[in-house]
């Protein structure tokens, strides 16, 4: 049942993205030549700006070039100036008039990066990813330089094996595990508690939760590299599914409004009618994941005053002690 909704789900999945424009990619691919210097591939939606900058910073300088797209150039342009390296730097891409039209891309060791440093026979890619059945998003993945034509969609792929274990070590099937900010989950373990599948060499984050107390067992967050295979391997230290008393049905945060409009005030009534057993936090994320506010939960039924926020599409978030409770969607708009 759970693979047939799976299924049904991608198709709702492949049917919305027809049906919603693609975010535009503007900055296609980068990576360093011989001799250490930055180069930018554009794509062909590039030209359609009228003028951007561009913004290189090593951790401790900037530099910023202006771009004109009104007149033909080379899409694949050089930057010897730029103060990055293939260890570690960031550029911003950007134009018109809002905060919202430019693009990023920041790479090195830490895993507050898009990628990790850029090898001689790597370069950063801009690919699509789903997040749930409403939105395509872009994200940064490695591809290898031998595939100079592929676009938004990699050639190289890393592997990742998840397996999943109850107490006694034996497998455990139909688990679910998430991937970023999908709205369902991403999979489900198969009979001999293992989900196999080639992804794309990009920052990943799995999440598996204990099927019967919504408990977080595995948040694991790592870069994929090209050609490389990644055993999560989690275990379910207590019986759970089988066990009556471990049987917890999560309340459901509901936030009202859940389409705010801007016009009408900033105010949402926040509503958990679970049990909590530490101090809880309720927290705003945009799409990106990025936190925008927080504020302690103090009763069901609170008002949460915002703070001002650019339309789109948010993510209230419950934590308590630690562990999120419970997650809804907030629309704003203007």
């Amino acid at each position: 049942m759970k693979r047939l909704l799976l299924a049904v789900m991608l198709v709702l999945i492949v049917a919305t993205a027809m049906g919603n424009p693609l975010p535009i990619i503007f900055v296609s691919k980068f990576w360093f030549d011989a001799n250490n210097v930055l180069q930018l591939k554009f794509s062909h939606f590039a030209p359609n700006i009228d003028a951007a900058s561009i913004d290189f910073f090593d951790g401790s300088n900037h530099i910023i070039r202006e771009i004109d797209f009104s007149v033909p150039a080379n899409l694949i342009q050089s930057y010897p100036e730029a103060a990055v390296t293939p260890q570690q730097g960031y550029f911003m891409l950007a134009w018109g008039d809002t905060i919202w039209e430019q693009e990023t891309a920041s790479w090195g060791p830490s895993l507050t990066n898009d990628l990790s440093s850029i090898s001689a026979e790597e370069c950063g890619m801009q690919v699509y990813v789903s997040e749930g059945v409403e939105y395509t998003t872009k994200r940064w993945a490695k591809e290898l330089k031998i595939y100079p034509d592929s676009e938004m969609y990699p050639v190289t792929h890393s592997t990742l094996d998840l397996a999943c274990f109850d107490f006694s070590g034996a497998p455990m099937e139909d688990i679910p595990f998430w991937m970023w900010y999908f709205y369902i989950p991403y999979g489900y373990t198969g009979v001999d508690g293992h989900y196999n599948q080639d992804i794309y060499c990009m920052k990943l984050n799995i999440k598996v939760k204990h099927p019967a107390t919504q408990e977080v067992v595995c948040d694991s967050t790592f870069f994929a590299e090209p050609n490389q295979t990644y055993p999560v391997n989690v275990h379910f230290h207590h019986v759970g599914i089988s066990d009556p008393t471990t049987q917890v049905v999560p309340a459901k945060l509901i936030v009202a409004p859940s389409v705010l409009r801007l016009s009408q005030g900033c105010t949402v009534t926040l509503d958990y009618a679970g049990k909590l057993s530490g101090q809880t936090n309720a927290e705003i994320y945009d799409l990106k994941g990025r936190l925008v506010a927080k504020t302690a939960y103090t009763a069901s039924g609170m008002d949460w005053q915002l703070p001002p926020m650019a339309s789109g599409v948010y993510f209230i978030n419950l934590n308590c002690s630690g562990q999120s409770l419970s997650k809804a969607k907030l629309i704003v708009l203007k």
